[in-house]
Order: C-alpha cells, then sequence, then structure tokens
C-alpha cells in the first residue's frame, strides 16, 4: 500500500482592484494517490490504484513592478547607449506597485481530475 498526497498553495501575488476577487497569480493545488497490491497465491496478482486531483488558480499577471533599480543615469532613447546608462521607458510604459492597473473580475478555475 503506497498513498501519497501533494499539496500546493500561492496567495495571489498580484491584487486585483475589483471587490470580491482573488486576485492574480493564485493557485491551490491537491492531489491523492493511492496504490495497492493484493497477491494471495503465486498465480494472481491484483493491482489497484486510484488518483484524484484538484487545481484551483487564476490567470498569470505581469507588470512592470521596477525600473532602474541600480538608478543609473538615464542615456538616449535612441542611438547608442553609453556604458553605464540605462534607456529611458517609452511614455506608454509605467511602473506600477502591487495592484493590477485595471479592475477584471477574477476567480479560480477549478478543475478536478480521477483516474
Amino acid at each position: 500500500m503506497s498513498p501519497s498526497v501533494v499539496a500546493q498553495h500561492q496567495d495571489a501575488t498580484t491584487k486585483d482592484p475589483l471587490p470580491g476577487s482573488t486576485g492574480w497569480n493564485y493557485f491551490d493545488r491537491q492531489r491523492l494517490r493511492f496504490s495497492a497490491r493484493w497477491k494471495p497465491t503465486d498465480n494472481f496478482t491484483a493491482d489497484y490504484s486510484y488518483d484524484v486531483g484538484r487545481d484551483a488558480s487564476t490567470p498569470f499577471y505581469s507588470q512592470l513592478l521596477n525600473y532602474n533599480p541600480l538608478n543609473m543615469p538615464i542615456g538616449p532613447a535612441t542611438g547608442t547607449l553609453p556604458a553605464g546608462t540605462v534607456r529611458p521607458l517609452p511614455p506608454l510604459v509605467q511602473v506600477q506597485g502591487r495592484t493590477a492597473a485595471f479592475r477584471l473580475p477574477t476567480s479560480t478555475s477549478a478543475a478536478t481530475a480521477r483516474s
């Protein structure tokens, strides 16, 4: 007899500003596997296994949380970039915090598998 249990959990890494939403990059996974062998005689063997799993997760969300953490001098937007400088961010790119820049209902998509 060999039972096996796996449990993984991660809270949302990016908050969704919409009230009641789960948040982004959340997962809760659980798995149980059980197997047994019955061998009453040398001529007969019965193997049994059962596997069930559940995965509840939200989509991955990526946003720029930091820019130029070493505070290097800002170089030109185009052309040759001098050593020890970084390019400026394009005007459309903004640095965000730990909250998503927009509201979208996020809830877990749960799946259960059995075999």
